[in-house]
């Protein structure tokens, strides 16, 4: 609807659409994250299990205790999303022009294996581009995971 009303491009279109949709999911799954990143870090034994993990962390941070670490995984999360998209987008078009696929031109077969080549590069380059931005906000964001534990350490 924006892109016809010429209020965006194409990729601010993409952009923000990717974004937003990773920015509501970053709230949704910020809870099990956080358990799940706190159960699998070995030598962490604070836990017992999931369950366990729920009413420890409720009781001993509350609510908020879920949401560590939400603010730098949106600062991370969001960004990723916005820019993986119109990366992908692009490498897709990039990769058909580099391997001169035309799918009026192919068989049936020919053109999925063309489209699933095609797909696979451009996600995985797009994939590659948005860590190599992103990747140390993911560091600081597992180190904030844990910062109720480490408040005594320095």
């Amino acid at each position: 609807m924006l892109k016809r009303m010429n209020f965006m491009s194409d990729h601010s279109v993409n952009f923000w659409a990717s974004a937003s949709a990773r920015a509501i999911q970053s709230v949704l799954s910020n809870p099990i994250i956080v358990i799940k990143t706190r159960l699998e870090v070995l030598g962490f034994q604070e836990y017992s299990g999931f369950n366990d993990a729920i009413k420890k962390i409720y009781r001993n941070e509350g609510y908020g205790g879920f949401f560590t670490g939400l603010k730098i995984s949106l600062i991370r999360d969001v960004p990723f999303a916005g820019i993986f998209f119109p990366i992908y987008e692009g490498c897709k078009q990039f990769y058909s022009l580099l391997l001169r696929f035309s799918p009026s031109d192919e068989s049936a077969k020919k053109r999925l294996m063309y489209a699933t080549l095609i797909s696979s590069l451009s996600s995985v380059t797009a994939n590659l581009m948005s860590c190599m931005i992103t990747h140390p906000l993911d560091i600081i964001r597992t180190r904030v995971f844990f910062q109720y534990y480490n408040k005594d350490q320095t």
